[in-house]
């Protein structure tokens, strides 16, 4: 990434985030990677996917996908779609820059030290 880059693109406080090396291996989580994938794959036809959220003029792209991906990830725990607060993250999230920007990872250990997500009706 260059300095012109961040200098333009980026909150001041940015830092590039942590990212643990991660490997998965399929065959230990139980799927066979010589399986053939399907031709398409819509969540929206299995009920999986919220209504479309707009963030206006608000840079907050990271706290809707984080809310998205939790919304999706809870669908498929419990068989019940709830549509979550991405206002809530972006005004409670002490470490990321609200309608500046953010990041995912980080968005997601603020979620935990707030001890969670109000739905979207509720916030």
């Amino acid at each position: 990434m260059t300095c012109q880059f961040t200098q333009t693109h980026l909150p001041r406080t940015w830092k590039q985030p942590e990212h643990p090396n991660r490997i998965v291996d399929l065959a230990a989580e139980g799927v066979d990677p010589k399986e053939p994938l399907p031709e398409s794959f819509d969540w929206r036809e299995h009920g999986a996917v919220t209504k479309v959220k707009t963030e206006g003029h608000c840079a907050a792209c990271w706290a809707f996908s984080v809310t998205g991906n939790i919304e999706g990830q809870w669908f498929l725990a419990k068989k019940k779609l709830v549509s979550l607060s991405a206002q809530q993250l972006l005004d409670c999230d002490v470490v990321d820059e609200g309608c500046n920007g953010g990041f995912p990872l980080d968005a997601y250990k603020e979620i935990v030290r707030m001890g969670g997500l109000e739905s979207e009706d509720k916030y």
